[in-house]
């Protein structure tokens, strides 16, 4: 088993029983006792654990509470099943799917690995690019060059753009190229299925502020004015929905009546108003106007079409 294993099984052992000798570590992982040591040695100086060693007992213990990797284990359990079900829709062949697999696998832990077949994550559409221009991006990407792309937008006009590539994101099952369009001086996201063609140009990419506009961003829209997005949902889904993560950054607010207000730090509604429809109707828009306007207009095309 590889070395992040056994540092999952430590800190397991740590948490959850009453210490750990490095004999228990060597004869469970069939390293020497100083590789053992050197993993109690690594968990204290690189991820600061508070471990002591009792020399009466001649076992590590914890000085005191490490919440922060109590469900370790746990997020490793679901870690692999996201990993498994991503593997067994991607276009490959079983033998390869499978030395990828076991490969993943080995740095988990035992208990970890031995759940695998029933803890199940069943994702949704997974959607391939195409991959010619997907390996000319990434080859881009690589070199940091710019690319000159042909590109075809929702009104099926074409156009030439050279543009610096900064991202390649997957969202909602559609691949993304985030990029710095030169004609247009501003970042854009281009959806990867309506560029027809790409090729690397001998100009090095010059844009600085990438992991910014993609770490603040909501969802695929990253560029604009970010703004605090609120969210009033009612008490009814508060069991079902506040314990998801859109966004990084965001809040929640509880309210007496069991409600709650989310906000999120955003530049763009779109996906919010996605959002808020999908729990429709016991979720709605507080702030800001622009938003609580866009909401509403949308509900009323809604009412049209029915």
């Amino acid at each position: 088993m590889s070395y992040t294993a056994r540092i999952q099984y430590i800190i397991k052992a740590l948490i959850k029983k009453d210490g750990i000798t490095l004999k228990q570590i060597a004869d469970e992982f069939e390293i020497s006792t100083r590789q053992a040591s050197r993993d109690i040695e690594q968990l204290r100086y690189q991820m600061g654990a508070p471990i002591e060693y009792d020399k009466s007992d001649k076992v590590y213990r914890l000085t005191q509470d490490w919440s922060s990797y109590t469900n370790l284990d746990d997020n490793m359990v679901i870690l692999a099943a996201y990993f498994r079900s991503l593997i067994e829709q991607l276009p490959l062949k079983k033998s390869i799917k499978s030395e990828i697999e076991e490969t993943f696998l080995s740095s988990v832990s035992k208990s970890a690995a031995a759940l695998t077949d029933k803890v199940i994550y069943k994702a949704p559409q997974i959607s391939f690019p195409n991959y010619d221009v997907f390996s000319t991006v990434t080859e881009a990407l690589t070199v940091n060059h710019c690319i000159e792309i042909k590109y075809t937008n929702f009104k099926k006009e074409i156009t030439n753009r050279i543009v610096e590539p900064l991202r390649l994101i997957n969202y909602s099952s559609s691949w993304y190229l985030v990029a710095f369009d030169h004609k247009r001086e501003k970042v854009i996201n281009f959806h990867l299925s309506r560029v027809i063609s790409a090729s690397i140009l001998d100009t090095p990419i010059t844009f600085k502020d990438t992991k910014l506009i993609v770490d603040t961003s909501f969802g695929i829209f990253t560029t604009g004015r970010m703004e605090d997005y609120v969210i009033k949902f009612s008490s009814k889904l508060t069991d079902d929905v506040r314990h998801i993560i859109w966004h990084q950054k965001q809040r929640i607010e509880y309210l007496e009546d069991g409600a709650f207000l989310l906000h999120i730090p955003a530049s763009n509604s779109q996906e919010l108003i996605t959002l808020i429809l999908r729990y429709a109707p016991y979720a709605c828009p507080i702030s800001p106007e622009s938003f609580v306007n866009e909401y509403k207009s949308r509900v009323e095309e809604i009412n049209k079409t029915i």
